[in-house]
């Protein structure tokens, strides 16, 4: 229960930070909704009645009428179920994406991301990809790495056709007919959908449009620009979330929110807080409970709660001892707080409109790539990954940190050198944590063609 807790914190605070996604898709209400007693998930109605029987690993919610799931058991597989719970496409896939714009991404072993349709049937495959994400707006982004052993990214159409080259360091979404784009330097613009540049790079950070308005960072602060990139709000908070004709705001610490003029019209006060989206009521935290208030900034339903989530419909999701439940907008509650935990892409899809499966990748190909995904994974309290690209007494100190909580830590990879055979890897990698440089010791060896850390430790200093 801590583990799940920390991570449906970390989720709401990340998303408030870096989101800007239509109001409309957020608002949408799923009426199947993924939670699980137990080991395994299960799909509730808005009643809480179970409608589709506990037995998978990993659940979505629907979209297009799927919902991407993982199977339970030793060899775990990705496929899509319909609203009778019933395989539409059979669970066949190491790795895919939810459905968007009727394609999902898919990756069998030792292969590239294969484009499919929602019947399943195989649509074009990028060979040289190493990332895909989802389409938007008939586009979708992929990454090769070039001959520098840099990775470069540009995007495709349907029809697999690449129309804008991989030439960007980092890319978003096409939204609003316009993409954020980051160049070598570090400086993020808009490109068009013929990636010609049509604001100049200039900004530190920027996320997607919504509605010709969009959120970017200069010097360590936010602002809100229009569609021709000039500014709406000067960069002056901490953070910014675009939240339908207001700004959910941070500043000094504390969230509130402002106008289309950069006006507060309810004052930062709050430690935590979700945006409205659309809702007469969203959650904010006072003290160690959530609560909610309306647009004026009066508590509706007194802070009571561990955690709660934006409206669904005419319920929202709440936690009380542990236990997930649902009330309504008096704050009774119509499901009881009785289930273990809820899927993490449900609570990301009512932040968001997002997904936790919108990106595919290929095969890990190096034991460098491995160990720093393996590394960012374990300090990003994502103990998940961590443990799917691990094997052996790794996997099971993994499993151990799982156990323990996953909690989060500071860590920057400084160097990892590795002497390498043919499918074993003995590697040295030093990190920074905390300000302070420590090299661990790891070793990998290849399992059904993909690199694995089956063991590290961390090297003795005889001067300490």
């Amino acid at each position: 229960m801590k583990r799940k807790l920390l991570f449906f914190t970390a989720v709401a605070a990340a998303s408030i930070l870096v989101s800007c996604e239509g109001v409309d898709s957020i608002g949408e209400e799923v009426l199947l909704i993924p939670v699980k007693n137990g080991e395994e998930f299960q799909y509730i109605d808005t009643d809480g009645k179970i409608v589709i029987n506990p037995q998978f690993k990993t659940a979505t919610v629907f979209r297009e009428g799927l919902a991407l799931v993982e199977t339970s058991g030793d060899n775990p597989q990705f496929g899509f179920i319909n609203e009778d719970g019933k395989y539409a496409i059979n669970a066949q896939y190491n790795q895919a994406t939810i459905f968007s714009e009727g394609l999902a991404w898919v990756v069998s072993e030792n292969s590239a991301p294969t484009a499919i349709d929602t019947e399943g049937q195989l649509k074009f495959t990028l060979q040289d990809a190493e990332t895909v994400k989802i389409f938007k707006e008939g586009l979708a982004a992929f990454s090769i790495v070039n001959e520098e052993g840099e990775e470069k990214w540009g995007f495709v159409d349907k029809t697999g056709k690449v129309v804008i080259n991989a030439q960007f360091s980092e890319v978003s979404n096409f939204s609003n007919e316009k993409c954020a784009v980051r160049n070598d330097d570090g400086k993020w613009g808009f490109i068009d959908k013929e990636g010609g540049i049509v604001i100049n790079p200039q900004f530190d950070a920027a996320t997607d449009f919504n509605n010709g308005k969009c959120v970017v960072t200069y010097s360590d602060k936010q602002g809100v620009i229009d569609i021709e990139g000039k500014y709406i709000i000067n960069p002056q908070f901490s953070t910014m979330r675009i939240d339908g004709d207001l700004y959910l705001v941070n500043q000094d610490g504390k969230f509130g929110w402002c106008d289309n003029d950069g006006k507060l019209i309810i004052n930062p006060q709050f430690s935590e807080a979700l945006p409205f989206l659309g809702n007469k009521l969203t959650s904010v935290k006072s003290g160690e409970s959530y609560g909610y208030i309306d647009k004026e900034g009066k508590y509706i339903i007194n802070p009571q709660f561990e955690l709660a989530l934006p409206f669904n419909g005419s319920l929202a999701l709440v936690t009380s001892a542990g236990k997930v439940g649902f009330i309504d907008v008096e704050g009774k509650y119509i499901i009881n707080p009785q289930f273990d935990d809820v899927s993490l892409d449900f609570i990301v899809y009512k932040l968001t409109g997002e997904s936790v499966f919108n990106t595919v990748s290929t095969g890990i190909e190096v034991p460098e790539d491995c160990i720093q995904a393996f590394v960012m994974a374990l300090s990003n309290g994502d103990c998940d990954l961590a443990l799917k690209l691990s094997t052996g007494s790794a996997a099971e100190s993994v499993q151990s940190s799982i156990d323990a909580g996953c909690d989060e830590y500071q860590s920057e990879i400084v160097s990892v050198t590795c002497e390498t055979t043919e499918d074993a890897s003995a590697c040295a990698c030093t990190e920074n944590r905390d300000g302070m440089d420590m090299t661990y010791d790891y070793d990998l060896k290849k399992v059904d063609g993909t690199w694995k850390v089956s063991a590290f430790n961390k090297q003795m200093d005889l001067g300490e």
